[in-house]
Order: structure tokens, then sequence, then C-alpha cells
């Protein structure tokens, strides 16, 4: 397993034996097909973006 770090400071910092530097998080991974389109369907919102209800 690796941890990728970056020290976005100026300052030098040192990473030392049983510091803590990561979580592990473990959660379902679901994978999707994606399928490209030149054209979408007609939708409540129109033409006037995402978000917008009309009202």
């Amino acid at each position: 397993m690796k941890v990728p770090l970056i020290n976005l400071s100026k300052e030098q910092f040192k990473i030392t034996t049983k510091m803590r530097i990561a979580q592990l998080v473990i959660s379902k991974f679901t994978k999707v097909e994606v399928t490209l389109t030149e054209d979408l369907n007609e939708t409540n919102r129109g033409t006037k973006g995402f978000g917008h209800t009309g009202i």
C-alpha cells in the first residue's frame, strides 16, 4: 500500500516512525458503463441551465 503525500507549505516537514499520515476508508466500488451522446432528452428545465425550475 502506498500513500501519496504533498507538502504545500514552504517549511520542511519530516515524517517520523508511527506518525499517522493516512486513513483507510472501505467502501463499495460500483463499475459503471458510460455512453457518450450528442443529444439529450428534453427536460423540465428547458434551456435555462442547471438547477433552473422556471419558478
